[in-house]
């Protein structure tokens, strides 16, 4: 994992950090920063990280790593927001999250150009489900992929009622490798409440 962080300054260093694990932060290496640039010795593989500033409030930020060589590039006061090459799981969120984003920004548009609130919370309850929709979409489309248990952590906690069963059926699709991955693990409880509340589902 390698990559240049513009404006930070030479011999800052930068966390590489596991995300969901008994601490959800623990450490697993350091990169010092010089000219700009890192390189992080340590490759954990199949992993989800973050990459945390020391001295930065860090959240937002997500990496899938894989077999393959991470590059990442951004700015020292948009850390959050790093442009991530190398990772097929990364390129399949930030085009679910980019679509999300396209589904709120519609919301904001229409709250922004009506004034009748039981017309906006209809298309809100609307946009909702059509959010939902994708998300359980692109989680079947790669089931086999670690970041698909991570979109409904992201996206499906509170799922329309309409979709509980399909919820269940893209959860229960993944490989045990993918239920016995952290991200998996975290929201199996999640599931096991929404099974008990979904109507008609044995």
């Amino acid at each position: 994992i390698s990559g240049t962080i513009e404006g930070m300054p030479d011999d800052s260093y930068l966390l590489i950090v596991t995300m969901l694990s008994e601490e959800p932060k623990f450490r697993l290496d350091s990169a010092i920063v010089k000219h700009g640039s890192f390189v992080y010795e340590a490759q954990p593989k199949n992993t989800v990280i973050q990459i945390a500033n020391r001295n930065v409030p860090f959240g937002g930020n997500v990496i899938f790593v894989e077999e393959e060589n991470i590059t990442v590039d951004g700015k020292v006061n948009d850390i959050q927001n790093l442009n991530i090459t190398g990772s097929e799981n990364n390129r399949i969120f930030e085009e679910t999250k980019t679509k999300v984003v396209a589904f709120v920004d519609e919301f904001k548009e229409l709250e922004s150009t009506s004034d009748d609130r039981t017309d906006i919370e209809s298309k809100y309850l609307d946009l909702t489900k059509d959010i939902q929709k994708y998300v359980l979409s692109q989680a079947r489309t790669y089931s086999t992929m670690m970041v698909s248990p991570y979109l409904l952590i992201e996206f499906m906690n509170t799922p329309d009622q309409s979709l509980e069963r399909e919820l269940i059926e893209t959860f229960e699709s993944f490989s045990p490798e993918l239920k016995a991955s952290p991200f998996g693990e975290y929201y199996a409880p999640v599931l096991n409440s929404i099974k008990k509340l979904a109507v008609g589902y044995t």
